[in-house]
Formats: structure tokens, sequence, C-alpha cells
């Protein structure tokens, strides 16, 4: 009934304190306890690409090494108390305007070390489990169903071990029907 309220992802990384971040994620990770709750959908790991973007205040920085090694660690805090954590939005969400309706086209290299890296950090150093997906799509195919980037790297390249889930509702560019 008396929610805590915690500084947002942006104010946690101009710390730059990794002890910080972890003791945060603790507290989240210890709310959750106490209240019965076992999921979070956080941490956010995209990026501050613009300053209009609708999820800046759940967004770290526009850094994706500072922005893996801050949301690494506050994941692992909270899941030291048992919280399943859903670091969001895998990946490329860039936009809240039509944020269900558009295509992203980039280089692989670009793709790797600025919107990927922060997810990897976060596994490596957190062991982040989870992930939940976004609804734009990379290229031709719907981010969520893309084979290449679900299994092979998510899982296969990064070790992610636990779930991937949608973010809430089916819009109109999630094929579901190929990977």
């Amino acid at each position: 009934h008396n929610p805590t309220g915690y500084p947002c992802e942006g104010i946690i990384a101009a710390s730059f304190n990794t002890e910080v971040a972890y003791a945060v994620g603790q507290a989240i990770g210890e709310d959750g306890l106490w209240t019965g709750a076992v999921g979070l959908y956080g941490f956010g790991l995209g990026l501050h690409r613009n300053p209009y973007h609708g999820r800046a205040g759940e967004y770290y920085s526009d850094d994706p090494v500072l922005t893996g090694i801050m949301g690494g660690y506050e994941t692992l805090g909270a899941q030291s108390k048992g919280m399943y954590v859903y670091n969001k939005h895998f990946v490329l969400n860039d936009q809240e305007t039509n944020r269900t309706s558009y295509n992203t086209w980039l280089t692989e290299q670009t793709f790797r070390e600025i919107y990927l890296r922060p997810f990897e950090l976060a596994i490596e150093i957190g062991d982040a489990m989870n992930v939940m997906t976004s609804f734009n799509n990379i290229g031709s195919y719907w981010s969520g169903n893309d084979y290449n980037l679900m299994t092979k790297c998510l899982r296969g390249e990064f070790g992610m071990r636990g779930f991937a889930v949608t973010d809430w509702w089916q819009s109109g560019g999630m094929n579901l029907r190929y990977g």
C-alpha cells in the first residue's frame, strides 16, 4: 500500500557506482519478497538515442557499456532476492510513438556494438535470465520472432537461460508464423 520510490535508471547510471546499482536491485527484490511480487518488467536496457524518446526515464544512458554494466548489477541485486527480472525492450525500441509498426535498418556492426551490447553485458555480469521483446521489426522480421536474434544470439552467444516474453499484447507487426 505504500510503494517505495526509486531513482530513475539515468540517475543510477550517473553515479557510475555498481555498488549503488546492486543495492537498488536488492531493495527492489526485497520489496518483491514483502509484497509477493516475483517478477519485474525491467530493467530498461535501451539507450537514450533521442531526447523525445518516451522511455528515457526507464533507460540508463546513451552509452551501451555503461547501460549494460549498471543494468547487470541492478539485475544481479534483484535476482539475489529471488526476483525474475525481464530486461527490456529487446531490442531497438527507439521510439514510443508508433513503436508497434516501424522497421529498423542498420548494419550488423552497429547492431552488435551499440544495441545488443547492453543485453550481453547484463547477462555476463548479472546472469540476467529473461527479456521482454520489443514490437518493432529489424529489417523485415519482427524482432521477437527472429531465430538468429532470439536463439542463436541471445541464447547461444550470450548464454541467456530464461524466458523471452512479449510486451503484453499482439500488434499488427508481430508475425508469429516465421522465424
